[in-house]
């Protein structure tokens, strides 16, 4: 039994066998973790006073953008599901919601698909029941509300306008739903 180390000295004194490290054991050290932590942890501290709070996606723009696209993706589902589709809008958000029943009755009962509240510093400020494509409206404060515009299984929507503005008043855009096609246009000003 003593042989087997006598063999192995024998050779390594001779040269033939030379010592090797054992390999590196495969993952990361802390120090390339802490690194790593350390460089998100800078881009979230450069990235957070553009996502917080006062400028949700480009102040009225953003959020008009982000409610004709709400609108369009409405008139899609309510064309391939054959079910109404409504949006109410108020002085503090909105809530998308969805008939229970398909077909072109009048729905009774409807689902709540998705609810949110106005991004900080923005706000729809007044609704119109009709399409008003041409500029140099001047909407009382909070007129309309609460206000809902359908979208019927056939695509067609409900005519209306939707005023949205910064809280200074400085930024203002209305967001058009043509009452036939249901499309929405977002345009500058009032």
């Amino acid at each position: 039994m003593h042989q087997a180390p006598q063999a192995l000295r024998a050779a390594v004194d001779s040269g033939s066998v030379t010592h090797r490290r054992a390999p590196r054991e495969a993952g990361f050290s802390i120090v390339e973790l802490m690194v790593v932590v350390s460089i998100v942890g800078i881009l979230g501290a450069v990235a957070l006073p553009s996502v917080s709070g006062k400028r949700y996606g480009g102040g009225p723009a953003g959020l008009g953008r982000r409610l004709e696209s709400e609108i369009a993706e409405m008139r899609m589902r309510s064309v391939t599901t054959a079910r109404w589709q409504r949006i109410t809008f108020d002085s503090d958000g909105i809530v998308i919601e969805q008939a229970s029943t398909t077909g072109l009755a009048t729905p009774t009962s409807w689902d709540t698909i998705r609810s949110y509240g106005y991004p900080t510093g923005t706000g729809a400020r007044a609704f119109a029941g009709r399409s008003l494509i041409t500029g140099g409206n001047t909407p009382s404060e909070n007129a309309g509300f609460p206000a809902t515009v359908l979208f019927s299984p056939d695509g067609s929507g409900q005519a209306a306008t939707l005023f949205l503005s910064s809280d200074d008043g400085v930024d203002q855009v209305r967001l058009v739903v043509v009452r036939a096609t249901g499309m929405s246009y977002l345009l500058e000003g009032w």
